[in-house]
């Protein structure tokens, strides 16, 4: 009896010792496994905070848990597991640990968590997995989806831009810091500015800068940045003048690595937009027909040289337009800023030998800038001589010219009887009236050499403007000998007026009378109102010549359809001494109609 209790108790005791080492040995026999329950990540930061149950702490330093077998889901498109440039960490307590994600899973991560919380933009939920040895050589593989709360995304809601200051102010949500002072936050070479139509630029000269605090940042663009801009900057506002919308954009990397991009079109709101201003070199000079780059603007726009008497203030952009359109003013585009564009003079019509001209500058906008304070003087210049010869024509008493334009440019001409004058030779610019073109071979039969000699002969440019002038004057020897006799012209030989007393006869050129008096000419000139039998003319009727035509007045007016009138042989002539060789009679004048 006392024996078998000894082996019941040293059977008892050999158990609680195995018991005893069991739980030396491995010291889990009565502890639960490590489990992870949930987590945060900050993307700016890069910060990852574990949360959980029964965290193991390893002997050793900074060798608790092990990134390496974490992974980032978004459980449809994204798997990404940290990598070895993520070290390991100390647990904080049982309970959570706090890990330092590197750049690079940073950078990765960035670009697919896209929404602060627990789903991404799409509604996927963030997650993450563990694999085995996470937490030490007992923890094991879990692939449930452990929800991750993200935060920390850089947003930006708007921006204001100061064109004076060049000031550019963000102002956003999750703007985060470098962990470094001396690291800045915000990188303007990420920064797209636009107007919302066919301008935009992305800054590239100006510096990164610190954020002012999570919801701001304040950058002073370079002056070549702000120059880029500033060109088609043309009104304060959130709008240029077409009404489209100044806006902001950045792609990934604005806000360091782990910043994603904002594509938005993210308002700008523009302040001190100030009218253009417009500068003339001095002593600027130029002749008309020629271009001058001596004036400039710091704005995209238009230059406008108005002369100085012409008071523009309170004038609008249609009133300087209207004198360019009268040539009073002349106009140039201007497309890149502190540039001196060419301003060509061509067609200026200044009506003196010199005149003074101010600058003045337009905006896309159509704001419109004071004038110059210095002028530039504009000199008129008399067309040089062209080169041309008056020639026989090809008919009688005709002449034509030997000439030839520019490439582009045409010949016109005028005949008059006084002639323009040495003194008055157009400047060049100008457009003359009154003249008529010519094509080559043209006869013209207008002039002759005794009254209508002077043969004004311009050559003109494809807008109209003189470009060279040479005054011809006529003689004999410029014309084809005219041998034939003046007759009827051939289209409206006659024509009757209503009070069927005058007559009038029209010829094919100028005609004078072959006789010695105007009485013989009066009887050169017979009339028949039956057609066939002709009569001298009465006592009171009377014979008058005008250029090419006959005027015929009777004293009684004419009542029958059949009149006819028939002029005698040589008793007309033309400016050649042409005389008409046989009678000439019309055809029936009808009186009655």
């Amino acid at each position: 009896m006392k024996e078998k209790k000894f082996k019941r108790l040293v059977s008892a005791f050999i158990g609680l010792i195995l018991t005893v080492g069991l739980i030396q040995t491995t010291g889990f026999a009565t502890t639960s496994l490590p489990t992870l329950t949930s987590a945060t990540y900050d993307v700016g930061t890069g910060e990852l905070v574990l949360t959980g149950t029964n965290f193991v702490a390893t002997n050793g330093s900074t060798n608790d848990i092990d990134p390496k077998k974490i992974r980032f889901t978004n459980g449809v498109s994204h798997v990404y597991t940290l990598s070895p440039s993520t070290k390991k960490v100390e647990i904080t307590d049982d309970k959570s640990a706090k890990i330092d994600v590197c750049d690079k899973d940073k950078a990765v991560l960035a670009g697919w968590l896209d929404k602060a919380g627990t789903t991404d933009a799409a509604g996927n939920s963030y997650s993450l997995m563990v694999l085995a040895g996470w937490d030490g050589s007992t923890s094991k593989t879990n692939v449930s989806a452990h929800g991750v709360s993200v935060s920390g995304i850089a947003k930006i809601t708007s921006a204001t831009y100061d064109v004076n200051t060049k000031k550019l102010v963000i102002t956003g949500s999750g703007l985060c810091t470098a962990s470094l002072a001396t690291t800045k936050d915000i990188f303007p070479t990420y920064l797209t500015i636009s107007d919302g139509a066919s301008n935009s630029y992305t800054l590239n000269s100006t510096n990164s800068v610190k954020i002012d605090s999570a919801s701001q940042a304040t950058i002073t663009l370079s002056d070549k940045d702000a120059a880029a801009i500033n060109t088609w900057i043309n009104r304060n506002g959130t709008t240029t003048d077409d009404n489209n919308s100044y806006s902001l954009s950045a792609e990934a990397g604005w806000n360091g690595v782990a910043s994603m991009s904002d594509l938005a079109e993210n308002v700008i709101t523009v302040s001190n937009y100030a009218a253009p201003t417009v500068t003339v070199s001095d002593n600027a000079s130029v002749t008309v027909g020629s271009a001058t780059s001596s004036v400039a603007t710091d704005k995209i726009g238009f230059i406008y040289l108005v002369p100085s008497t012409i008071d523009i203030t309170n004038e609008t952009v249609d009133y300087l337009n209207a004198l360019v359109t009268n040539k009073i003013a002349v106009k140039v585009s201007v497309t890149a800023l502190r540039t001196a564009p060419s301003i060509s003079t061509k067609g200026l019509v200044i009506g003196t030998d010199t005149c003074t001209y101010k600058a003045v500058a337009v905006d896309t906008a159509g704001t419109i800038s004071a004038l110059s304070s210095k002028s530039i003087t504009v000199n008129n210049v008399s067309a040089p001589a062209l080169t041309v010869t008056a020639v026989k024509g090809s008919i009688d008493g005709s002449t034509t010219l030997t000439v030839i334009p520019a490439s582009g440019n045409s010949i016109y001409y005028k005949v008059s009887s006084s002639g323009i004058g040495r003194n008055n030779t157009p400047k060049v610019g100008l457009t003359p009236s009154g003249t008529t073109k010519f094509t080559t071979k043209d006869n013209i039969t207008t002039a002759d050499a005794t009254t209508n000699k002077y043969l004004e002969v311009y050559e003109l440019d494809g807008s109209g403007m003189v470009v060279k002038f040479k005054e011809i004057t006529l003689t004999t020897a410029s014309f084809r000998p005219d041998a034939t006799a003046p007759v009827l012209d051939s289209t409206s030989p006659t024509a009757i007026d209503s009070s069927k007393k005058t007559i009038t006869l029209t010829f094919n050129e100028n005609i004078a009378k072959a006789t010695t008096t105007d009485a013989l000419l009066k009887s050169g000139v017979n009339i028949s109102t039956d057609g066939s039998t002709f009569t001298s003319l009465g006592s009171s009727d009377t014979v008058s010549i005008s250029g090419k035509t006959m005027i015929i007045i009777f004293n009684s007016a004419l009542t029958t359809a059949t009149n006819k009138i028939k002029i005698a042989t040589n008793t007309i002539k033309d400016s050649s001494g042409n005389k008409n060789s046989g009678d000439i009679t019309t055809a029936a004048i009808d009186a009655t109609k």
